[in-house]
């Protein structure tokens, strides 16, 4: 078979890893032209497969040049709570090898069920080309776990929080925070749902707002959020590009007051 029509073939099928992995596995030809689409992404949901991955690059080392992003997801351990945390152990991942890595997305990890640990941290730490983490329904024992998470990857542009919790005492804290503001140099943030906009615009508004930020997205405003969000969105910078709000304006007519004035940001082009 041509060279030309296996490409087209893989590309076709770059995101069903089930049957790239059968075509590999049964046309040997084909495995070093399916490796980019096989392991650009690395989904890990247990220890065991933690553990397998972690073997896999030991023994395979080339692979790693593919993987492009890490997703670690702990619904297993959300659903029951009997089993054995395991994220903290993603500092056993040998990151050095990993050179192409430019996103990490946490998924129902809960980060208020493991003790503060230092490794895991400074393996954060030597993600020198992370650029993006996102956060769907993780749990944080409080807002300053959060930061120090966020603040630990050197080259983070972008993050995205959808479903994220705190401990019950600290959300009740919104000024809960570092005592030194980090100081990043964000392209874009994203709230997506139960995003506690109020905590996060207060935090962003502490840094000052970088000038580097393009992209803002807030898709869930409640109108108990919206004093506080258009207090930040005043305060952005020229250099926005995209922005995006959600809420309901028919039902809370008084949010209006706290729209975001386009015609302070000319460049903004979405």
């Amino acid at each position: 078979m041509p060279l030309e029509i296996i490409d087209e073939i893989i590309d076709h099928n770059h995101d069903d890893p089930a049957t790239l992995r059968a075509c590999a596995l049964t046309a040997r030809s084909w495995q070093p032209r399916s490796y980019r689409n096989l392991f650009s992404t690395i989904t890990v949901t247990s220890s065991a497969s933690l553990s397998r991955f972690i073997h896999f690059l030991n023994g395979s080392p080339h692979i790693a040049s593919f993987v492009e992003e890490l997703c670690f997801d702990a619904h297993a351990n959300y659903r029951d709570a009997t089993l054995k945390p395991w994220i903290h152990e993603l500092a056993t991942i040998p990151m050095g090898e990993l050179t192409r890595i430019r996103s990490l997305r946490f998924s129902k990890v809960q980060w208020s069920c493991i003790e503060k640990n230092e490794a895991l941290l400074s393996t954060l730490r030597s993600y020198s080309t992370v650029q993006e983490v996102y956060f769907r329904g993780c749990s944080f024992p409080t807002f300053i776990d959060f930061e120090e998470f966020v603040v630990a990857m050197p080259a983070l542009t972008r993050f995205s929080v959808d479903l994220i919790t705190w401990s019950f005492v600290d959300r009740f804290h919104i000024d809960r925070m570092m005592a030194d503001p980090p100081k990043l140099q964000l392209s874009g943030v994203e709230f997506i749902r139960f995003a506690d906009p109020v905590k996060f615009c207060s935090w962003l508004l502490r840094m000052p707002i970088p000038p580097t930020l393009q992209t803002v997205a807030f898709h869930w405003v409640m109108a108990e959020d919206a004093q506080m969000v258009g207090k930040f969105l005043a305060e952005l910078g020229p250099g926005l590009r995209s922005l995006r709000i959600g809420c309901r304006l028919d039902k809370h007519p008084e949010m209006a007051y706290c729209a975001y004035d386009l015609a302070l940001h000319p460049a903004t082009t979405s």
